[in-house]
Formats: structure tokens, sequence, C-alpha cells
């Protein structure tokens, strides 16, 4: 028999603040998660127009250069007729964001697919989503991914000199949808409201020490949670965003990237980082890292021994436990290892969201026990078709 608990509520302790650091930062107000993201973005280009924003490898963008190809696109968002969700087909690169950031700014659903991806997937998507326009720049459709004729196509073009407005609504609403396995394997979409997108944000912010001087690197695809996360947070504070596939990209390049561009917030799963330390041949690959972010697979102590004789020893390492649904969980890894403790928890109940776990009595081997933990966002996202009371993200 399982005994249920209640759905309990984070204690008040500021677990987002908890970085072992004395840097100063400017943290984002809770009331932040409420605001355009339209307005957001503007603020972030009038205070730092020529700055960084974005490199992929291939362009580099200032904010006032990004601000330009966005609002060009985010008019021909404004302009579709058609009711529905707009597609964005590109590779991992400036123009995805572009045309993700346009339609979350003017509060059209956004649907992002991976090109990655095999076709049937894809075309699957498109099936089910009822896409009103796509964004693709026409060479990178690939080869068997049959786009509707009616389907309206927009890309970058010249915009107007008109200031740019978005329509009112509510952050509550529907603004991206990811798509995931699922568990038969058939793409199961979720949506998130524009409020969960800026909340991962604003806890990655606040718990990090975030600001307009940090560097982030994104090896992510960019049509999931993680990914959109990396990419998002970067452009709303003002901090630059490196774009790397890690699909595509060798670990010497994925190391130069590092080197020669000073990141300081690195986001991977722990192989990853574990793949990158090993190849690392010059002793200050990793100097300018401040703050590494892992998850997304078991992390064991015997890593963050092996991590710590590598990294700087001022830089952090962070823990964390997410779903497409919701974020749940993060800590800083402390430098003293438990002894005989073999994995890494995945840390504490972060404010975002409330939890309910269950224990069943069975035990499958001595002095463990099995049960299931679910995670509900205190902000909208839920499974297309209904708005869940509770989304099930894993077990415990």
């Amino acid at each position: 028999m399982a005994a249920a608990v209640q759905w309990a509520v984070p204690s008040s302790h500021p677990l987002d603040l908890d970085l072992p650091s004395g840097r100063t930062f400017e943290q984002l107000p809770e009331e932040w998660v409420d605001r355009p993201v339209l307005d957001i973005l503007a603020e972030v280009v009038t205070h730092f127009p020529n700055r960084l924003a974005i490199d992929d490898g291939i362009r580099r963008l200032s904010y006032q250069d990004f601000w330009n190809e966005f609002r060009a696109v985010a008019e021909q968002v404004l302009a579709v007729a058609r009711p529905g969700p707009v597609g964005v087909l590109l590779p991992s690169s400036v123009s995805f964001l572009v045309a993700v950031l346009a339609c979350l700014a003017v509060r059209r659903v956004c649907i992002p697919l991976d090109l990655n991806y095999p076709v049937e997937r894809n075309a699957r998507i498109l099936r089910a989503a009822g896409l009103a326009a796509i964004i693709t720049d026409g060479g990178t459709v690939p080869s068997g991914l049959d786009l509707p004729a009616e389907l309206a196509r927009l890309g970058n073009g010249p915009g107007s000199l008109a200031p740019l407005t978005g329509p009112a609504g509510s952050n509550d609403d529907a603004a991206l949808v990811v798509y995931t396995s699922g568990s038969t394997g058939e793409p199961k979409g979720i949506a998130n409201s524009a409020a969960s997108l800026l909340q991962r944000v604003l806890q990655y912010v606040n718990a990090g020490h975030l600001d307009e001087q940090d560097r982030f690197l994104t090896l992510s695809s960019p049509c999931t949670i993680a990914g959109m996360r990396e990419m998002l947070t970067p452009l709303l504070i003002g901090a630059a965003v490196h774009i790397v596939s890690a699909r595509h990209a060798g670990l010497r390049e994925i190391l130069r990237v590092i080197r020669d561009h000073g990141i300081t917030v690195y986001n991977s799963v722990p192989a990853m980082l574990r793949s990158l330390l090993a190849s690392a041949s010059e002793p200050d690959a990793f100097a300018s890292l401040r703050l590494v972010r892992l998850g997304g697979d078991v992390m064991f102590w015997s890593d963050v021994t092996s991590f710590r004789r590598v990294l700087p020893r001022r830089c952090a390492i962070q823990v964390g436990y997410s779903s497409t649904e919701t974020i749940s969980s993060q800590w800083f890894v402390p430098d003293d290892v438990p002894p005989q403790a073999s994995f890494v928890p995945v840390g504490r109940l972060l404010r975002a969201c409330a939890r309910r776990c269950s224990m069943t009595r069975a035990k499958p081997r001595a002095g463990t026990a099995r049960g299931a933990a679910d995670t509900r966002p205190l902000r909208h996202a839920w499974p297309l078709g209904r708005r869940p009371r509770v989304a099930r993200s894993g077990a415990a």
C-alpha cells in the first residue's frame, strides 16, 4: 500500500540564492515573470546596444543588430492572419533564437522543430500542431519533409522603423510548445506559458548570480526546455551566448570556444564534462569558468572529485533536476565528499514548484525504498489538450 503525502509548498528558505560566493548582481524580483517578453528585451537592448548578444560560430550580433533582425521577424509574425501556432524550422543558430523570441514577444505560440530529429518525427509534429505559419530559410527543409502548401513561410527580411507593439495578453497563456518522446514514443507536446519560461530564467539568474558580464556556452538542442533556458537567460539579462552544436562539433572545438571566448557559465550532462576534462591538454583550459550546471543524468561523487581537480577553485558546481513541465530541485555541491556515498543528490525543492511524494512498502534491496514524486509548477505548463493540476515528472 502506498502512503501519499499532501502537497507541500517549499519552505521560505532562499534556496534559489545560495551560490557560495560574494559576487554582486541585480536580483530579479518575483514580479519579473509577469512582464511582457517584448518589454524585457527592449530594455536590455536600450542598456547594452553595442554589447555582444549571440555568436553561433558563423555570425556575431550585437544587441542592436539582434533587435533589428528580431523586429523584422516579429512584424511578419504579427501579420499572420490565420489562427494557430508558428513553427520554427532552423538550425541552432542566431536565426533560430531571433525567430523564437519574435514569437514570444508578440504572444504567438511557438513550436520549434529540431532538424537533427528524424524526418518522420517532425512530420508527425507538423500534422498534429496545426501551424498557421513556419519560419524557415528554405534551404534547411530536410528532404522528405513536406510542408503543407497553405502554410505561410516567414524569414528574415527588412523591417519597418515603426515602434513594435505586442498584443495584450497574459503571461500565463501558452507561449512555447516543446515536443518530447512521450511514454509511447509518439511525440507529446508540452505547452509552457511565458511565465513558466521566465520563472526558469529568474531562478537561474538569482541562483547563479548571473549578469551582463557572463558569457554562456549552450550545447543543448534549442528544441529542449534546457536548451531554451540556456539561450533565453543570457539574452534577457544582457549577457552573451555562444552556440555550439554538441552533435557536430568535436571536443577540441568546444574546448576552443571555452578558452578563446572566456566562457563563464557552462551547462551540459555530466558525461560531456567528463569527456571535455579528459581531452583538455592545457592546464588553463577552464580558467574562465565560474559556474558549471549539470543535469539530465546520474552524477557520482567520484565525478565531483575529478571535476574539482581541474576546474578553477572559485567555480561552483550546480546540480539540478527538472522536466519539460517544471523545474524541481537544485543545489550547489559542497567541496567535501560524504564518506561511502555514491550518487550526488539532485538538490533541494525550489520555490517555483510544489511536490507530492508517495512511497511503497516494497524494498527491492536492503536499505532502499521505491516511490514516485510528482511535481506541480506554480506557473503554468501542461500537456497539449489539458491543463492538469499535477504534471508527473519522474520517479524518486
